[in-house]
């Protein structure tokens, strides 16, 4: 969980998407059957840091 904050603190502002759609995105995967331990199925991301970088997509359109 550390790694992952510290990858999304070293994004730029540009790079980073703000707090609100981050946690928007956040709500949307945690709703997702595709979701475990973090872990998105799909695709095989770590969602804390997919969720937070701006030009990041769902692997199934959600957001």
């Amino acid at each position: 969980m550390n790694m992952i904050q510290e990858y999304l603190e070293a994004l730029s502002d540009e790079e980073r998407a703000s707090d609100s759609l981050y946690h928007e995105r956040l709500n949307v995967c945690g709703g997702c059957s595709r979701l475990e331990n973090g872990l998105c199925v799909m695709c095989g991301c770590f969602v804390l840091y997919r969720a937070g970088k701006t030009d990041s997509k769902c692997p199934v359109d959600k957001w």
